[in-house]
């Protein structure tokens, strides 16, 4: 019946998505992949696509010095919060300039040399 058919266009709609998101995931961690072993590095990746979410990571997680061997970096993996912590530090002081409280061409001296104290 053209209802019943009508029914399962959503149904295979979703899992048209699906498909086209896993298919998405394996492109990207292939490139993750390649990248970490090129750079000698770890990545990790995240993004949402209409409500569905997509997570790959690559590479070996070897900043904890309790492991040996490295372990393979996978979406479950930590990170030392410094990694995370340079994007916000980088968008405050470009902010700070923007707002005229600190000067980029300035050498860095006198502003660290307080702190080191």
């Amino acid at each position: 019946t053209r209802s019943g058919s009508s029914s399962c266009r959503p149904r295979r709609r979703a899992q048209l998505v699906a498909m086209q998101m896993r298919e998405l995931a394996s492109q990207l961690q292939q490139i993750i992949d390649f990248q970490a072993a090129y750079w000698n590095s770890s990545f990790s990746l995240g993004l949402t696509v209409k409500g569905e979410t997509i997570s790959v990571a690559g590479g070996v997680n070897s900043w904890q010095s309790g492991r040996k061997p490295p372990t393979r970096v996978d979406t479950s993996s930590l990170y030392p919060m410094g990694s995370a912590t340079k994007l916000y530090t980088s968008v405050a002081a470009l902010q700070a300039a923007e707002s005229k409280l600190l000067d980029l061409d300035a050498p860095v001296g006198p502003v660290v040399s307080p702190l080191l104290k």
